[in-house]
């Protein structure tokens, strides 16, 4: 039944919104009767659970293959609301997904308060989120501008130190209680909350030693021991050995999942940035933001405005202040650290994986001589 506050003008807003959203690579159709109704079910819930009076407007952020966003403008409140496709999104865990993000905004905002946009409700049995909408503008935009960058590069370093430094109850807490909700929710999940899909770094390594394009071996085959060697090294990236080496993120490192924003978090205090987008969550080692930085955000859409700065003095001069700030190490240990070295490895051989060959800046080429470690 259509809730009583979309029986008025939703055909027309419904249009209006169809008609404005541009399509990107990848998406499904929006002129559509299906999508349509997909549209009037997501917004009815959000009309229902939230309670916020009659809807105003609806604006489609996203008509993807794995999700569709929508922003939804009700009388009292905007919210964002997001549908997942898959059909078990609500009970299987694997990849990106519902599952991730419905208890990842919790755990999240419990390990460091007000740092991403809070879930208002979940509703299971349609695979849809509620969550708030955080007015901002994106930190990646920031980085077009070159005056900009570094400036914008030390927000990131600032919003995601918290995260990496592992080094409280509350953080240790959040992380068992992550892995806790997943496991209650996906019993056949074998390691409930870490990483989705941790083959691929595995399955990239192979493409990497067929195509003869190991870093510090460009070119030469491998013995069987080598690659065995190189098989462990990501391994203990993959699953991490030890809990202190392992910390809980949203997953997608990207500058483009944080907002700039005036709006106060819910303890009262002006956070200056803020988190979306965490269907993605997972506990992983902790060095792969850092690793992510340093390779130029390689996993991000928009990694080209990052990778024109990578190999710039203030770059890993920044590195180095994250690695001091989260990890306790001194700066100059940084590019002679061996797990870090391994680290950057496995996102190669992710990215690889997925069909992507990335080059390395020369600031860090010494970290990514595997034989070496």
């Amino acid at each position: 039944m259509v809730h009583e506050s979309l029986t008025d003008g939703f055909s027309s807003l419904c249009e209006k919104s169809c008609a404005l959203y541009e399509l990107q690579p990848g998406d499904s159709p929006v002129m559509t009767p299906k999508f349509r109704a997909l549209l009037q079910m997501m917004v009815t819930l959000g009309a229902t659970r939230l309670e916020a009076g009659a809807l105003e407007n609806i604006e489609i952020l996203s008509a993807g293959m794995r999700s569709v966003v929508v922003r939804g403008d009700f009388e009292r409140q905007s919210a964002i609301l997001k549908y997942f496709r898959r059909k078990d999104s609500a009970v299987n865990s694997g990849g990106f997904g519902y599952l991730r993000e419905k208890h990842g905004l919790i755990c999240l905002n419990d390990t460091v308060p007000g740092s991403f946009s809070r879930l208002l409700f979940a509703e299971d049995s349609q695979r849809v989120l509620g969550i708030e909408y955080v007015p901002g503008r994106s930190l990646a935009d920031y980085f077009l501008d070159s005056a900009q960058a570094q400036a914008a590069l030390s927000s990131w370093i600032d919003f995601w130190t918290p995260f990496a430094q592992q080094n409280s109850s509350q953080t240790k807490g959040a992380i068992f209680d992550f892995a806790h909700r997943l496991a209650q929710a996906d019993p056949a999940a074998s390691t409930p909350g870490m990483i989705a899909s941790p083959q691929m770094a595995l399955k990239g390594l192979i493409k990497l030693v067929e195509q003869r394009k190991i870093p510090g071996r460009v070119g030469e085959s491998l013995t069987p021991i080598e690659l065995d060697q190189l098989q462990q090294q990501l391994k203990s990236i993959v699953f991490p050995p030890r809990s202190e080496l392992t910390i809980l993120s949203s997953g997608d490192f990207s500058p483009h999942n944080i907002l700039i924003t005036d709006l106060e978090n819910p303890s009262g205090s002006n956070m200056g940035s803020r988190g979306i987008d965490a269907e993605g969550s997972a506990i992983h080692h902790r060095y792969l933001p850092l690793a992510e930085m340093l390779l130029g955000f390689p996993s991000a859409d928009d990694s080209g405005r990052y990778s024109r700065f990578v190999s710039s003095t203030w770059w890993l001069d920044s590195a180095r202040t994250l690695y001091e700030r989260a990890f306790g190490y001194p700066g100059y240990q940084m590019l002679t650290d061996p797990l870090l070295g391994a680290t950057i490895l496995t996102v190669q051989c992710v990215l690889a994986e997925q069909g992507q060959n990335i080059s390395v800046p020369q600031t860090v080429t010494a970290l990514t001589t595997p034989f070496d470690l």
